[in-house]
């Protein structure tokens, strides 16, 4: 490829990466930021995908393709920690959730290409987020309407997703534990989780008692 008389040489940028395109803004050469992806969570339908970045923005793909077909910008200092698909009963479609660094959790609309609903934890930062199983009964079936967030106040935080509601109603906290809590995972009946933190101790939760 032929290269522009006007470029300077190649110069790797922070991230070690070398950068092999400028776009020309204003009659002048502006280097191309590459932004680390920071998580990535599957559509449980299979039709997309999101990835979270640490400028903050989040983007959609095609599942098939890899085809960018929607870009969220961020806001400065709002590091995206985790992405999740979440549906309530009577929700037409996957509905997609982020949360952040600064302690906040979004709701984010693919069509509009900005956050619909921002709920603060109260806790610090938000570390992790994971969506409870989907449920398998009832008129629930198939959908996934609880999120939980792992906060830097050492607490477990759930959250409700609605039908016709933007964003996620806070429900409940779990017990505090010492240190931030880092990482989460749900046991598949949804009556439970563990979490993880800088503790060093792996916690068992009941969800529906609160206690561990």
């Amino acid at each position: 490829m032929k290269r522009p008389r006007e470029a300077d040489a190649d110069i790797p940028d922070a991230h070690g990466l070398t950068v092999l395109h400028r776009v020309r803004a204003s009659s002048r050469l502006v280097p191309w930021h590459v932004a680390a992806v920071t998580c990535i969570a599957a559509c449980p339908d299979g039709s997309v995908f999101a990835a979270g970045y640490d400028d903050g923005k989040v983007e959609v793909f095609d599942g098939a393709l890899f085809n960018c077909l929607a870009r969220i910008p961020g806001s400065d200092g709002s590091e995206i920690s985790s992405v999740a698909w979440a549906r309530a009963p009577g929700d037409g479609h996957w509905r997609l959730f982020a949360s952040t660094l600064d302690g906040s959790l979004l709701e984010l609309s693919c069509k509009q290409l900005q956050p619909l609903a921002a709920t603060d934890s109260f806790g610090g930062a938000i570390w992790c987020m994971r969506p409870a199983p989907s449920s398998s009964t009832g008129a629930a079936q198939g959908c996934v309407t609880q999120l939980a967030a792992a906060c830097g106040d050492g607490s477990v935080k759930l959250y409700a997703v609605h039908a016709h509601a933007a964003g996620a109603e806070y429900e409940r906290s779990l017990p505090r534990v010492e240190g931030n809590v880092l990482a989460l995972a749900w046991h598949p009946d949804g009556r439970s989780l563990v979490s993880g933190g800088s503790d060093g101790c792996i916690h068992s939760w009941d969800v529906q008692r609160g206690g561990s």
